[in-house]
């Protein structure tokens, strides 16, 4: 197996987790957060669970530690594995239109790019047409909304359209 099958069986394995105690708080969620540059905190979590999700497939693959850290995306944004992508050694940044594999990551752009808190991210696990495909996604609501403020989202299964990706982000195989 090679390291877009790994992240995608890091991120499935996760499915269910939910917040605990209020929004965008929870032991598990700090987890996923420290995988950014960020401290833990009370934010929005969805790009830090891409990360998390990352590292995890990075030593399934068996890449050495420090070179993992250097070379995987570290952003709390989803806007930023866009930028991370492009200039990443061996990531494809796709533009709409193309038809995700799985372990393509999906960004997604529900308020507009000027709006706060407007991206989303999440794996993609299967694209059987052309108009949707399914993704795993943190810090999302079970109700099929991107982020509730309930304490409610989590790590669930979502089913998106096609339209709705600005960009996927396709890894290399082996990250040497």
């Amino acid at each position: 197996m090679a390291l877009p099958q790994f992240m995608l069986e890091a991120a499935a394995g996760e499915l269910g987790v939910t917040e605990q105690g209020c929004n965008n708080r929870g032991a598990r969620i700090e987890d996923y957060q420290r995988a950014t540059w960020l401290p833990a905190g009370s934010w929005p979590w969805c790009a830090a669970f891409m990360a998390w999700s990352l590292a995890r497939a990075l030593v399934r693959l068996g890449v050495d530690f420090e070179h993992a850290n250097t070379w995987r995306c570290r952003d709390a944004s989803a806007f930023g594995w866009i930028s991370w992508g492009k200039r990443s050694k061996g990531c494809l940044v796709l533009v709409p239109g193309l038809r995700p594999q799985p372990g393509d990551i999906a960004v997604f752009d529900f308020n507009g790019p000027t709006a706060a808190g407007g991206g989303h991210i999440g794996i993609v696990e299967s694209a059987d047409d052309w108009q949707s495909f399914t993704t795993i996604e943190g810090n999302t609501g079970p109700a099929g909304l991107r982020e509730t403020q309930d304490g409610t989202d989590g790590v669930f299964r979502k089913t998106r359209s096609s339209k709705s990706a600005v960009n996927f982000i396709r890894l290399p195989e082996y990250v040497r």
